[in-house]
Parts: C-alpha cells; structure tokens; sequence
C-alpha cells in the first residue's frame, strides 16, 4: 500500500509540474532564459580572447614627426576592450597578454589572436587579408578626375557596387556625414582569431567598433559553422563636426552580411602582365580627330567620320600603309576642298589620348612584381604622340607588342607568343595574365592558356588580379 501512495504522490507531482510548465508558460518563460544564458556564455568564450594576441592599429606621424597611432584606432579600442581584448572579471579566468612585437600573420599558421584597426590606407596586415582571403566586399583606392586629381578609398563588392565616403565626395546625406565600414572575423588554427575593423576613415572604423560591442549578437559564429571567416558591411551615419569619439557616431546599420570568406586556392603565380593600350591603359576620343578635319573641311564632324573607311584603318594599324601613304589615303576620301597638310593632320590624327591614371598606377606598383608587356593593335601616328607626351607610362613596361610593327592584328596568336618571349623565355601561358577591353583578344589569350580579363572597369580588375594572386594594395 505504502508503494501505491508513493506512486501516485509521484504521478500527481509530475502532473503538477507539467500543468505549471505548459498551462501556466513556465516553459515559454525559463527557455528563452536558458538558451540566452548559453548563448551570453558561448558569446563571451567566442569573443574574449585567451593567450596572446597582437593589436595592429593605424601608423600615422604625428606633429613632432614622431610615430603614432590614429586617433579613431586609439577610441576603437577603448570601445572593444570589454568585449574582446583581456579582464579579469569576477568567476572569470579570461586573460591575455599583448605583443610588443608582430609575431607574423598566417591564416594557415596562427602564433596569436590578431586584432586589426583600420583600413588598407595605412596598415599591412589589413592588404594581407586582401590578399589571402576572397572578400566579397574590398577596399579598393581609386581617382577622383577633380583638378589636381585625389586619390580616395572605396569599398567594392564583388558585384561591382561601390560605397564612398561623402566627405569623400564632398556633400553629406541630409544632416549628418556617411562613412562606411567592414567587419572581419575569423577563426585560424590554434582556435586563434582574427577581428578586423575599419572604416574609409576614422568615424567608420569607431562606429563598427560601437556597433560590435552594442550588438555583439549580430556577429557571434558558432564554432561548429563549417566556414569560419565572416564579413559584414556596416553604414555609419556621424557628426564630422565633432571630434572622433563614440558621440559623433550618430547610427550605424548592417548593409550586408554576414557572408563567407574563403581563403585563395594559392594557384601558379602570375609572372607576367599582358595589357592593352587604348581603353585600358589610355583612354581616348576619335571624335577630336573628326571635329578638327570638319572644321578644316567646314562639314559635320559626324560626314567626317562616317567617311573614314574601316579597313583603311585596319590596312595602317597592319603596318600596309606608312604615314604619307595613310594621309593620302584620308585626303583622298574626304576629297580636295578645304586645306589640309601632313603637319596638321599628324597633330590632330595623334593627339586624342589621356592617361587612365588608375591603371598607370596600378601598373606601377606592379612593376616589382611582374615583367609587363604592351601587346596593342595601334598605328605609328599615335604612338609618336604617345611617345611625346606620355614617354614615363610607356617606360612602365618591359616591352611593346604594336601590330603595325609586327604586321599583325589582334587576335593574332603569334602576337601572344611574342608577347610572353619579352615576358622571359620561360613564361608559360598560366603565368600570364592578360587585359584588353575586347572579348575576342580575350578569348584568344586564354585559347592559349592565359588567364584573361576584359577591361570594363577599375575595382573590377583590382578584384580579379587579386583573385588571381596578384598583390594589389
């Protein structure tokens, strides 16, 4: 009898339970409180560094021409100091000790946590990440065409959006000024991690650090995700009348993300860059040409154009006319009115390029690292004005391909191959990596084995050299 009571004490108790559980919420009341516990604790182990670790923030020299640190990095890190960098806190053996010295970053190989401030425009180990990891969003420095040129910093996205600083730009979105900002974590070997924040400038580099430590919910990943490098893309609205601080960060938004950072399957390094002239290197405007001739001529520039026949074009850039023979060629279609001499037609025939200073430039950093070689379907006239006005961009390069020289046009394969003896003797095609703004001299490189590119745009081709392994800062 005593077990009967027993079992029925116990059935009640449990009925009791359940009732409290289900009927009254208890179990809508203490789960969420259960899981939220887990997650804090998951949140503070995945965020809170052990070991050691080293902070890389912004070099910048200061007044007296002694080394600093920006501003903005200094208040970054103030801000992320009780999230991520070492405490002792109560029940908490959470400790780390901070480098003196950079132990060298690897993401294959990770000595220590790594803490990055800033972006690509002062620091190396952010170009490192570039470098390593594909990133769907990336900073890339372009021109402004303002007189003199400036050089600004943008972030692209593999889809080719570009955001700007509208300090930048000069303006700002209604009341306040807009910046935006990238947020990289990574796990490495060695449950080691990697945190990158940054923004174009400084108020974007304080607002991702703000919005991390107010939200860090928005950025945990758990250990078991298969990927471990995440990226998000952050919009900070702020005061730039105030100074850098956490109070001129007016808001911040997530734009994008989280998205998957893979690293780079390291493939055969590129050795030699093949490029283009016109509309890649330079950029240029027949139509000067053809406005210059209708003034002579006292017709429309457009007749002018449309009389220019193709394939006496084509005949000239073959090298199967000289100049005298090409000037005759035009005078003869345009017929004899209006006058017109060798001297003045070579002057507005030649003179109709500018530089696309964002690829000289960018030629120009790759002139340590690679052999590069001009490979161009161009015609005697407009390379002497090229050589007359542009002689340091046509030194960037080791060697010129022109096929009024060689007497062939693009896509001509025996024009590559030319191409790639200048590059060494030893080049092969896959260490080649080749840029033309036509699809079919593409097609024709990677027929043998090169990697191609068409040229339509700067970041875009930025983004595929690094893809391809090139170091592009």
């Amino acid at each position: 009898m005593p077990h009967v009571v027993s079992l029925l004490i116990g059935l009640i108790a449990s009925l009791a339970v359940m009732i409290i559980w289900e009927v009254l919420g208890l179990r809508d009341w203490a789960l969420p409180r259960l899981k939220g516990r887990h997650t804090r604790k998951a949140r503070e182990r995945f965020f809170t560094l052990k070991g050691d670790y080293f902070l890389a923030k912004s070099p910048v020299s200061a007044p007296d021409g002694k080394k600093a640190t920006r501003v903005a990095d200094d208040k970054a890190v103030d801000l992320i100091k009780p999230l991520i960098l070492p405490q002792v806190r109560a029940g908490s053996l959470a400790q780390a000790n901070i480098l003196n010295m950079d132990p060298g970053l690897d993401p294959n190989h990770a000595a220590a946590h790594f803490v990055l401030l800033g972006s690509t425009r002062y620091s190396q180990r952010p170009r490192d990440l570039q470098h390593w990891y594909e990133l769907p969003f990336q900073y890339v420095f372009e021109y402004l065409h303002d007189d003199p040129p400036r050089r600004v910093l943008n972030i692209v996205s593999a889809h080719g959006q570009e955001y700007a600083s509208s300090l930048d730009r000069g303006r700002s979105a209604g009341r306040w000024h807009i910046d935006y900002g990238l947020l990289f974590i990574a796990t490495i070997p060695e449950r080691k991690r990697i945190f990158w924040i940054s923004g174009i400038h400084g108020a974007g580099t304080i607002g991702v650090a703000a919005h991390l430590v107010d939200h860090p919910e928005k950025f945990y990943i758990q250990e078991s995700a298969s990927t471990r490098a995440r990226q998000w893309l952050l919009r900070i609205e702020y005061d730039a009348s105030m100074e850098e601080s956490r109070e001129m960060v007016k808001h911040v938004e997530v734009v994008a993300g989280p998205v998957n950072c893979e690293l780079r399957q390291l493939r055969q390094p590129i050795r030699a860059v093949i490029c283009d002239f016109g509309n890649v290197l330079m950029s240029f405007d027949r139509d000067r040409t053809y406005r210059a001739l209708g003034h002579a001529y006292g017709r429309p520039y457009k007749e002018i154009a449309e009389k220019f026949p193709e394939e006496t074009q084509k005949q000239y850039e073959r090298g199967e006319l000289d100049d005298r023979g090409f000037f005759e060629s035009v005078r003869s279609t345009l017929g004899s009115a209006g006058v017109i001499d060798f001297e003045n037609f070579s002057e507005w025939w030649g003179d109709i390029f500018w530089e696309n200073r964002d690829v000289a430039e960018l030629l120009r950093e790759l002139h340590t690292q690679v052999r590069l070689v001009m490979l161009s379907n161009t015609n005697s006239l407009h390379m002497a004005s090229v050589r007359e006005h542009y002689p340091d961009i046509l030194k960037l390069f080791d060697g010129h391909i022109l096929s009024f020289e060689e007497r062939l046009l693009k896509p001509a394969p025996e024009l590559f191959h030319r191409a790639m003896e200048i590059a060494g003797k030893d080049v092969r095609p896959e260490e080649c990596f080749y840029i033309d703004d036509k699809a079919a001299s593409v097609e024709a490189a990677e027929k043998l084995g090169m990697l191609g590119h068409v040229y339509s745009g700067y970041p875009e081709l930025v983004r595929r050299l690094r893809t391809a392994g090139v170091r592009v800062d």
